[in-house]
């Protein structure tokens, strides 16, 4: 294979160099975002714990992490990662809007991106699906009698997060969820679902810029108004909504 100026640029500046800087300063904003939602002995969710990206930094803050993952292969190397930290408890199960077994579609060569929804395989066919399998299923409201009422609820399901909001019936003060911009009808939805709970209000960042997009908190209008806007943009793929719902 012949070598190439951008061959050569990926190995020894992109990935090297560029990409540990870039990391940094990510991790830095998130850092900022999370510190308004948790502080020492919080308790947080972490549903869709995948590899832990965000458990680590919700530890980082001091505090206290339910972490539900139900691929079987990513939640036993969070067993391993974090088999000497009783700040965190992992569970192997989905979360849903019943207690049930679901089939649960794993993606071999993404495994963060397997999910529950059909839907989504379909629609991301650049990822290599393996025959789905049984996963079991909590509810929000289960784990909030188990553990107790979070203050911040992370959700990142891959197209299952209405369901996921749908088993909630009681306020958690700070929520997020992700969202793809090639299903966007799926933010209506969960919208839908969180005003069963109140006057919720949002803000947003896309991709991996970890920057809201609004200096306040807005209403649904604003926030459809804004993605809609950037749906189609070049090279966007998804975004993370913030919800805050108040207090009980």
């Amino acid at each position: 294979m012949p070598v190439t100026l951008k061959g050569i640029y990926r190995k020894f500046i992109k990935y090297p160099i560029i990409n540990p800087i870039k990391m940094k300063q990510q991790r830095k904003r998130l850092r900022k975002i999370y510190s308004l939602f948790i502080q020492n002995e919080t308790l947080c969710f972490d549903i869709g714990t995948h590899k832990g990206k965000m458990s680590d930094l919700f530890l980082e803050l001091g505090a206290n992490v339910i972490g539900v993952e139900p691929h079987p292969d990513l939640f036993l190397n969070l067993q391993e990662k974090y088999k000497n930290n009783d700040k965190i408890k992992l569970l192997n199960m989905g979360a849903s809007d019943e207690e049930n077994t679901l089939l649960f579609y794993p993606c071999e060569d993404k495994p963060s991106r397997s999910t529950f929804s059909l839907e989504f395989t379909k629609e991301f066919t650049d990822c290599v699906w393996s025959k789905p399998i049984k996963i079991p299923t909590i509810t929000l409201d289960k784990l909030i009698e188990m553990y107790g009422l979070p203050a911040f609820c992370k959700i990142d399901v891959e197209n299952l997060e209405k369901k996921v909001l749908d088993g909630l019936n009681q306020k958690i003060k700070y929520l997020s969820f992700e969202f793809h911009f090639r299903i966007p009808g799926k933010v209506h939805d969960c919208i839908e679902s969180l005003e069963r709970l109140g006057s919720p209000k949002f803000n947003y960042y896309i991709d991996d810029t970890n920057k809201f997009i609004f200096k306040n908190w807005v209403d649904k209008n604003e926030l459809l108004k804004s993605i809609q806007k950037n749906k189609n943009k070049r090279n966007i793929k998804r975004g993370d909504i913030y919800v805050f719902l108040g207090d009980e």
